[in-house]
């Protein structure tokens, strides 16, 4: 079964101590995908990233498959004092969205969140003939039908379509829920992060 819509890990980041928090303001936070293992080194306020496992790195490896997302977190650098949520952590860790990470010393902290982005759209291949998750009928690819998919387990539900088995009704299914039956994740219909870090400016 493939998930159209997708779920993606990154880190904000936050610039701590700043000279100027007008000019601050005014910038847009930057945010680090994750979209596989990524180093990262934090030097003086400098944030500089790479794909793959570098040396003497902070490596940011997501860890797919786990029922709640997951991040292991290897620092390797023995001269790097790491903080998550302000404990100090060994080489390795794992980390879940709404962890802070802070290298002692360094005026930057690491906020893990994770991006959503459902589909809302018409009856793709691989949605006709699987059960709605509310109603339990099968998805069917009239012209007009619209489905929603969870972004979290994949699972299809009516948005607007046809009721084949009547005349002009339409099966809203996924406007009558506010989570998915299936894993109880909230629905989203709109791309969004699952926690935004109230940024200090």
């Amino acid at each position: 079964m493939t998930n159209l819509g997708s779920r993606a890990l990154c880190l904000f980041v936050e610039r701590l101590n700043t000279e100027s928090a007008s000019e601050d303001e005014r910038r847009p936070p930057e945010i680090i995908a994750l979209d596989g293992v990524v180093s990262l080194r934090i030097r003086h306020n400098l944030v500089m990233t790479a794909a793959g496992v570098r040396p003497d790195s902070l490596i940011f490896e997501p860890l797919p498959g786990r029922p709640v997302p997951t991040v292991r977190l290897t620092v390797d650098d023995d001269d790097i004092v790491v903080r998550v949520n302000g404990e100090i952590v060994g080489s390795t860790c794992e980390l879940h969205v709404r962890d802070v990470l802070k290298c002692v010393g360094e005026p930057v902290a690491l906020h893990l969140s994770m991006i959503q982005r459902p589909y809302v759209g018409p009856v793709a291949t691989e949605h006709v003939g699987r059960a709605c998750a509310v109603c339990k009928a099968p998805i069917d690819d009239p012209p007009t039908a619209v489905v929603l998919e969870c972004v979290a387990c994949g699972a299809v539900l009516h948005e607007h379509a046809p009721d084949l088995g009547s005349t002009g009704e339409f099966l809203e299914c996924a406007k009558t829920v506010t989570a998915c039956p299936v894993c109880e994740t909230r629905l989203q219909r709109e791309e969004s992060y699952v926690y935004v870090p109230g940024l200090a400016g």
